[in-house]
């Protein structure tokens, strides 16, 4: 089948799912950026797949233990991105710098995330906080977003201006966001 995802076993290499596309005559799947996401606990895969027209595109949702489809998720060709560590999130975006946030219970948009949406992105160990950076925005700030409303709470600045923040990470637990930039610095800020 064209266009389908195949999952395998990884101790015996044998395959255990095919996960078949929606759009079976499109060119690619999802052929922007990351087109596969697995959740932290190996549960839940994303998989991006772009209609070919540029206007439409769906993420699905498929339980790794089943091989069943959980839910469709009908977007504008955004691509997943990454889940939250307890896998009740899933993070999507295009290069148009849309980005959603779903709930991957109930296949809802829980926001949508405006502003600085480029990425690299970095979920709190809490799955309470989102960190984005600017990345080829040429934009010198971090922001912070509630994951439960989707608005943005703080916003970083310190790197030089004109740089982008090309990393972000927080720490283990949660109270500390590192963030890199092409100015060649590495800034701590205390979260909580």
């Amino acid at each position: 089948m064209h266009g389908g995802v195949l999952l395998f076993d990884t101790h015996t290499a044998k395959r255990k799912y095919l996960f078949p596309a929606i759009f079976p005559n499109a060119t690619t799947v999802c052929s922007t950026g990351t087109k596969l996401v697995f959740s932290t606990d190996s549960h839940l895969l994303a998989v991006g797949e772009d209609k070919g027209d540029g206007d439409h595109g769906i993420l699905q949702l498929w339980d790794t233990w089943t091989g069943k489809r959980r839910s469709i998720l009908k977007t504008a060709n955004e691509f997943p991105t990454a889940f939250s560590p307890d896998s009740t999130l899933l993070l999507s975006c295009n290069s148009n710098k849309d980005a959603h946030l779903w709930n991957t219970q109930t296949g809802q948009v829980i926001a949508k995330l405006q502003g600085q949406t480029a990425g690299p992105f970095s979920f709190s160990p809490d799955s309470t906080l989102l960190a984005s950076g600017g990345y080829n925005d040429w934009d010198n700030r971090a922001l912070l977003w509630d994951t439960r409303t989707g608005q943005v709470i703080r916003k970083l600045v310190g790197h030089f201006r004109g740089s982008s923040v090309t990393s972000i990470a927080f720490s283990p637990d949660g109270t500390t966001l590192a963030t890199g930039s092409d100015d060649g610095t590495v800034k701590l800020w205390r979260i909580k």
